[in-house]
């Protein structure tokens, strides 16, 4: 019985495996960086993928001000203290901060590295967020979406030392 049993079992296993266990998948993107110099372009899964050049979506990006996170420490673990949640758009106009912005930057605040650069990305009703941080020899660079309905930032990638050009979200972003 235990022989029959056996491949079964194993065949269960490896379509669980494929398929999936009904777990929503992670969000993807893609997205134009200057890395080392260069223009380069990826698909976002579980790690980037070199993919063909595109137009990015149009989005509006919005810059916090220098200063508008301050870092301290407190049991040996780094603090943001939002500051000045001042938000400009490439003109210098002033992004009139709304309930989600506000709730954005607050979820922001609770990441464990000092933030020394914040981008608001919204492309049509998806809000994304661009931070460097200050992290001893590295610096990272995270790109998240913003789940509203979570009121949680969503990590999408970590890169290391890059400048975010462009984003292209697919059709029904972020996937349910």
């Amino acid at each position: 019985m235990k022989t029959k049993l056996f491949p079964l079992a194993l065949l269960l296993f490896c379509l669980l495996s494929v398929v999936g266990c009904g777990t929503a998948s992670t969000p993807t993107a893609d997205v134009i960086v200057r890395e080392e110099g260069e223009t380069r372009y990826y698909a976002l899964e579980k790690k980037p993928t070199a993919i063909d050049a595109f137009a990015g979506d149009p989005v509006l990006v919005y810059t916090a001000v220098d200063g508008c996170f301050d870092a301290y420490i407190e049991d040996d673990m780094v603090h943001n203290l939002l500051v000045d949640p001042r938000l400009y758009d490439a003109d210098g106009n002033l992004l009139e901060n709304d309930d989600t912005v506000l709730a954005i930057l607050a979820q922001a605040e609770q990441l464990d590295h000092a933030i020394y650069f914040f981008q608001l990305i919204r492309d049509g009703d998806v809000d994304l967020v661009f931070l460097k941080m200050n992290v001893n020899l590295w610096i990272p660079c995270d790109l998240y979406y913003y789940d509203a309905v979570q009121d949680r930032l969503v990590l999408l990638y970590e890169f290391d030392d890059v400048d975010l050009l462009g984003v292209r979200l697919p059709e029904g972003f972020p996937a349910a």
